[in-house]
C-alpha cells in the first residue's frame, strides 16, 4: 500500500514545513553570524552560535541552560579540554545536520574545518563519539551509520549488509579488521545501552568473521578483548552462540528432506509387498 502524502494545509505537513523552515532559519542565522546568544571556548577558537540551536537537539546543553549544572546562566561553555576541529563539526552538524555541509563561521580559523589528519572511519567514530558525551542522539546516529559506510568502504562492498571472506582479503581489509579490533573497548566504554548502534556492528562483524579473528594477530586481540571487556564478552558469546545455531538449522533441512524422502520409499515397497501378498 502506498503512503499517502500530507494534504497541504493539513497537521503533519505543516509540522513538516515548519521544522524545515526552522532549520532553514537557523541554518541562516548561523552562517551570515547574526543574534549570536551563546559561545562556545574551544582551545584558542570561539563559536558563537543560538541557545534555540543547542537546546533541543542536545541533552547536556538543555541541562546547562534549564539549571542543572553550575554553569546554568552563562552565555559561554568552555570545551578547551575537546578536540576544536571535532567541537567545530559537532556545532556544524546541529546547525545543517552535516558536519562538513558549509564553511565555518567567520570567528573560526580557515583551516579549522579542513579534513583532518585521519581516515574518515577514526573521525566518524570521533564524532560518534562526542555525540555520545553531549546526547546528541542524531549525531550519534549520523556519525555511526557513516563510520559503518566507511568499514564496508575499506572492505570493497560500503552497500552490503555483511561482508563476505572476499571482502576481507582486499588490500585495505586488514586496516579495518584491526580498527575495529582496536575501537572495541572505548564503543563498549560509551554506551551501558545494548541500543548503541556500533555494539551490534562490531559484534556481527567479528561473530561473521570468526576464522579471521583466530588468525594472528588478530587472536592476540580477542583474546585480550575477551580477558578486559565484560561487556563485548557476554554479547559476543551469545552472538556466536545463535549463529552456530543458525547454521545449523540451515543444514537440517536438507537432511531431513532425504530422510523423509528414504521413509516414504520404504513405507511404499512395504505396501506394494502387501497388495501382492
Amino acid at each position: 500500500m502506498s503512503r499517502e502524502m500530507p494534504l497541504e494545509g493539513s497537521s503533519s505537513g505543516n509540522d513538516l514545513a515548519l521544522g524545515l523552515q526552522q532549520l532553514l532559519t537557523r541554518s541562516r542565522l548561523y552562517e551570515d553570524q547574526v543574534l549570536t546568544d551563546f559561545t562556545i571556548m574551544c582551545s584558542s577558537h570561539n563559536i558563537k552560535c543560538h541557545k534555540v540551536a543547542l537546546y533541543p537537539q542536545s541533552r547536556f546543553f538543555k541541562a546547562m541552560l534549564d539549571g542543572t549544572y553550575k554553569e546554568t546562566g552563562s552565555s559561554t561553555c568552555d570545551l578547551t579540554k575537546e578536540n576544536p576541529q571535532h567541537v567545530a563539526f559537532m556545532v556544524n552538524f546541529l546547525y545543517f545536520q552535516r558536519y562538513d555541509a558549509k564553511p565555518p563561521p567567520p570567528e573560526l580559523s580557515s583551516t579549522l574545518l579542513q579534513p583532518p589528519n585521519t581516515n574518515k572511519a577514526v573521525l566518524n567514530f570521533d564524532l560518534y563519539v562526542l555525540g555520545d558525551k553531549f546526547g546528541i542522539d542524531s549525531l550519534v546516529d549520523h556519525a555511526s551509520r557513516l563510520f559503518i559506510h566507511e568499514i564496508r568502504s575499506l572492505t570493497g562492498n560500503p552497500l552490503s549488509t555483511k561482508l563476505t571472506d572476499v571482502h576481507l582479503n582486499l588490500p585495505a581489509a586488514p586496516a579495518a579488521f584491526a580498527l575495529i579490533l582496536d575501537l572495541v573497548p572505548q564503543i563498549f566504554a560509551i554506551g551501558a545501552s545494548q541500543n548503541h548502534p556500533l555494539r551490534s556492528f562490531v559484534v556481527e562483524f567479528l561473530v561473521d568473521h570468526t576464522k579471521k579473528c583466530l588468525l594472528a594477530p588478530n587472536k592476540k586481540a580477542i583474546n585480550r578483548l575477551m580477558d578486559t571487556c565484560e561487556a563485548f564478552r557476554e554479547e559476543y558469546w551469545p552472538a556466536l552462540a545463535r549463529r552456530w545455531a543458525e547454521r545449523s538449522v540451515e543444514e537440517t533441512p536438507t537432511m531431513g528432506r532425504s530422510e523423509a524422502s528414504a521413509s516414504r520409499g520404504d513405507e511404499e515397497e512395504e505396501r506394494e509387498a502387501e497388495e501382492e501378498a
